[in-house]
């Protein structure tokens, strides 16, 4: 065992279960995971996005892929979903 696990209780603790024990490493812990999951949410829309451009036949550009593949703004995403089933080319989505 580490020394300083040896000193850190709750650092011993968090190791069994994943999570901080107190009350501040718990908020910071739980505000980093909210977060990878939005991010991840939002990686999924947007390659969703490119899936049903794909799916339509629409051209995509490489700037244009890159710009929806990397795009973390959740309500810029959404609504490129809503426009996606509708627009004739990718122009017409990012405009």
């Amino acid at each position: 065992m580490r020394e300083a696990t040896r000193r850190d209780p709750e650092a011993l603790m968090s190791i069994a279960t994943g999570r901080p024990l107190s009350d501040f490493g718990r908020r910071h812990y739980d505000d980093g995971v909210a977060q990878g999951e939005a991010q991840g949410e939002a990686r999924g829309e947007a390659l969703a996005v490119l899936k049903v451009l794909d799916a339509r036949g629409i051209e995509i550009s490489d700037a244009a892929r890159a710009q929806i593949a990397e795009c973390t703004a959740v309500d810029q995403i959404d609504l490129w979903l809503r426009r996606v089933a509708t627009v004739a080319s990718v122009e017409e989505l990012l405009a």
